[in-house]
């Protein structure tokens, strides 16, 4: 079945999250001042681990440098207070 799920990620760093094989990665935004990752997953598809990395503003990620990644968006956390970016490694 093919149908949207979310999963919970942490504010910052570089993490792994368990998807569906094939799995497209729509968005991370909060829900309640909570991060969280949308994907359009096949329920059905064997599952495989995933890289996201998050990157508060202005602070050093190196594992961003000679990467393949791909940008998913920007969010904020306790009223704006918080700025992160949500990035994806590439397979």
């Amino acid at each position: 079945m093919i149908t949207v799920y979310k999963y919970p990620i942490s504010p910052c760093g570089e993490q792994s999250i368990v998807l569906p094989e094939g799995a497209e990665i729509l968005c991370v935004q909060t829900q309640q001042d909570v991060p969280f990752l949308w994907a359009r997953v096949n329920t059905e598809a064997k599952p495989e681990a995933r890289s996201i990395v998050i990157v508060g503003t202005g602070h050093d990620c190196p594992r961003l440098l000679g990467s393949k990644v791909k940008y998913l968006n920007t969010f904020q956390l306790h009223e704006g207070a918080l700025v992160f970016h949500a990035f994806v490694i590439e397979r």
